[in-house]
């Protein structure tokens, strides 16, 4: 080991590759007595192993943090700290590999005054996956069935996995009568942590909760074929998020109460796109329309019409400054013609209408 050392992570990489089903990766290290010899004074470089990353499917623990060292020694055993509880826990049948790492890791801390802290890190997906099967001709220990339960309400609800005090806590999955079903973790009987929750209709969300409603990032996807992914506070979109449409639309922008609130982007499946001010879910406030053809109007909106001041730019080089109502010129405006005639004046329904002028390229002025 003074001259040889193997690359952990890609070791790991290398069992990924093979696409297992799961990969538990579990390191025995890293022992502060390996390394006073290997060490000069005055080297300030990191000791300990370096923080690893789990490829998808992955669980990896050290036996302490990143970064550190520890003397990893317990008295009265020939094993270091971390192998005598992983020894005692790991054999305990039917039980989640992710539970049987949290408790070695209460279980060294405890012994170790908290000086000793696990490395720990997950991105398995799957659910239950024990080192040993669970046998149905064993009972768990009385300390293991207070922790990892299968209750049955009387509605039909159901519910596998973590509890604490006669309440969901930890990780679990519950199955309600109705067809809803939520996987992930639980504080006092309710939703929150990270979690997934589906519904019979094919709605899914996936994200983190807060006491029983989405709270914080998430994404839904609909049956439809909808997408909103960002912020959520109490069950609604609200913050930062993009909502995709089936057809091809997209939003990009603000949420307040679960519509559009703020400012934001609107691309139109059509290839139009409005950018700028939205009050419940319509353009109002200042903002930018482009057509797919290239025209363009710069102004004032008020219930997703043109309403207010604004200039409208023609594809045709043509432009109008001036006031709108309802999508249409009315009221004093400046038309002017690529050519170079201009009309100044008052308009109504898009057409001039009132009092102006009109004045030609070649210098002609005509009142009316």
């Amino acid at each position: 080991m003074q001259r040889f050392a193997i690359n952990a992570q890609n070791v790991v990489s290398s069992m990924a590759e093979k696409k297992p089903q799961v990969v538990v990766f579990l390191l025995d290290c890293c022992r502060e007595y390996w390394l006073p010899k290997t060490r000069r004074s005055g080297d300030q470089s990191v000791v300990g192993l370096h923080e690893m990353k789990a490829p998808s499917g992955t669980i990896i623990a050290f036996a302490c943090a990143a970064g550190e060292t520890t003397s990893d020694r317990s008295s009265g055993s020939e094993n270091g700290i971390f192998t005598k509880y992983l020894l005692k826990h790991i054999i305990t049948p039917g039980v989640d590999i992710d539970y049987i790492l949290r408790r070695v890791a209460t279980d060294v801390a405890k012994e170790t005054s908290n000086k000793q802290e696990l490395f720990r890190v997950s991105s398995i997906r799957a659910e239950n996956v024990c080192i040993v099967p669970a046998d149905t001709r064993q009972t768990l220990t009385s300390e293991i069935s207070s922790t990892v339960s299968s209750w049955t309400y009387e509605n039909g609800d159901k519910y596998k996995g973590e509890c604490k005090n006669e309440q969901k806590h930890g990780r679990g999955t519950y199955y309600y009568a109705t067809g809803e079903k939520y996987t992930g973790d639980w504080i006092d009987d309710k939703k929150t942590g990270q979690g997934v929750f589906t519904w019979p209709s094919g709605d899914r969300y996936e994200g983190q909760f807060k006491d029983g409603n989405f709270n914080g990032k998430g994404t839904f996807y609909y049956a439809n074929g909808n997408i909103f992914a960002g912020d959520w506070v109490d069950d609604k979109k609200a913050g930062e998020g993009v909502f995709t449409w089936s057809n091809g639309a997209r939003y990009e922008g603000q949420f307040k109460d679960g519509i559009f609130n703020g400012t934001g982007t609107y691309y139109y499946a059509n290839r139009n796109k409005y950018a700028g001010d939205w009050v419940n879910d319509k353009r109002t406030g200042q903002g930018v329309f482009t057509l797919a053809n290239g025209e363009r109007y710069e102004g004032q909106f008020k219930d997703n019409n043109f309403n207010g001041k604004g200039t409208y730019y023609y594809a045709n080089g043509n432009q109008y400054t001036g006031d709108w109502v309802d999508d249409k010129k009315s009221g004093k405006g400046v038309f002017t013609w690529a050519n170079g005639n201009q009309y100044k004046g008052q308009f109504k329904d898009d057409n001039k209408h009132g009092k102006g002028k009109l004045y030609y390229a070649n210098g002609d002025v005509q009142k009316g």
